[in-house]
């Protein structure tokens, strides 16, 4: 339904098909000057049969600006929520805005995109996401008539984000690939995109692979060099515990992870972390339901150790060339209400006959109580 009212159109309804996708335009354009617009595009509970759009329940669009021969100048924002999660592990609501972009149309083959800034949220399991980014430079290879090459970088926490994302227009749901770089990022800094960066600092560098079809699959490596963790709640346990003051804030050279996120897990492979008074080893999976999955090896030097009286004892019942003693533990159960164990090793039998039996129970349930992450509610506090 249009009223048009020269030079100015006003869109009550207008419903349209894109790429089998039934989307649905008002607003409205002015063609006093250059061309003025101001439009909502929605889509309201669309079918789709795979990919992240599956049991979409709600998506809204908005943008508005002037377009002139060579461009376009203007701001928007959109949101996205489902009915369901988009994909096993979590996410109910997408939700950003956009402020002076610029869009040149001068090359036929090509657009090139300016960002001055743009925001973006996202809530997985009741926890919040988010992140900001200024400047974003980006450049839409549009010769192929099938395949698009969307090419960009972008500054982003202290470092660079490089990236590249091929899409291949003639396929239904949009299949996407895409790499993105990131190089010398204040890890610190990414606090509001994930909570658990609050304790970790350092420069950070990743490599991230992100594939979009019928299914989501996200997968990469993360590399922190120079940098330290600090206030984890297990390590202060562990300092209070034993008078190891230094477990507080672990300085380190480099900590590397590889990691995944599909629809079944979100996984961490390949735990590594080397400090002059620990080292991490070991893998971290949490499933679709929200079950943990790990083993974890904490090595400590012996003359780390031998600083702590409740721990020299321990220390004591080893061979001289055993320069690093290993703890095993598993954690399992709820992410929220983890379950740690003790694993059985061979450090692990000469450090029990030092210890009564029941001590070994006490322990269990302490680091229990020390590891325990906050519930969905709580999470979601943090993040504001």
């Amino acid at each position: 339904v249009f009223m048009p009212a020269f030079p100015h159109i006003e869109i009550l309804q207008f419903n349209f098909l894109l790429n089998h996708v039934p989307f649905r335009l008002k607003g409205h354009l002015d063609f006093q000057d250059d061309m003025a617009l101001d439009l909502v595009c929605s889509l309201d509970s669309p079918s789709f049969e795979g990919s992240l759009m599956k049991n979409l329940k709600r998506a809204d669009f908005k943008i508005a600006g002037d377009m002139k021969a060579n461009g376009f100048n203007g701001s928007g924002e959109f949101q996205m929520s489902w009915n369901a999660p988009a994909y096993g592990n979590g996410v109910k609501r997408i939700e950003g805005d956009f402020k002076a972009l610029r869009v040149d149309f001068n090359d036929y083959s090509q657009l090139f995109f300016y960002l001055r800034d743009g925001r973006l949220a996202f809530w997985t399991n009741e926890s919040e996401h988010r992140m900001s980014f200024q400047d974003l430079r980006a450049r839409l290879n549009c010769l192929h008539p099938r395949l698009k090459i969307l090419e960009m970088n972008v500054p982003f926490y202290g470092g660079m984000v490089d990236g590249r994302a091929w899409f291949d227009s003639q396929r239904s749901p949009l299949k996407t690939s895409a790499v993105f770089l990131l190089n010398d990022v204040d890890a610190n800094r990414l606090d509001p995109l994930l909570i658990h960066f609050s304790k970790v600092h350092g420069r950070l560098f990743s490599k991230i692979y992100f594939r979009m079809g019928s299914e989501v699959n996200i997968n990469g490596e993360i590399n922190v060099k120079k940098g330290s963790l600090r206030n984890f709640d297990f390590f202060n346990w562990m300092a209070d515990t034993f008078e190891l003051p230094a477990l507080k804030k672990i300085d380190f050279k480099k900590a590397a992870v590889d990691f995944l996120i599909d629809k079944e897990n979100i996984g961490l492979d390949k735990i590594q972390l080397e400090s002059g008074d620990l080292a991490v080893r070991g893998y971290f999976n949490i499933d679709k339901n929200g079950l943990v999955s790990s083993k974890l090896a904490l090595g400590f030097p012996r003359d780390f150790l031998s600083q702590s009286a409740k721990l020299r004892r321990i220390t004591e019942v080893f061979d001289e060339q055993v320069r690093e003693v290993v703890f095993d533990f598993q954690l399992s159960g709820n992410q929220h209400a983890m379950n740690f164990q003790w694993l059985d090793s061979e450090h692990k039998e000469k450090i029990r006959a030092t210890i009564p039996d029941f001590i070994e129970r006490i322990i269990e349930r302490r680091v229990d109580k020390a590891i325990q992450t906050p519930g969905p509610e709580q999470e979601f506090k943090v993040g504001n």
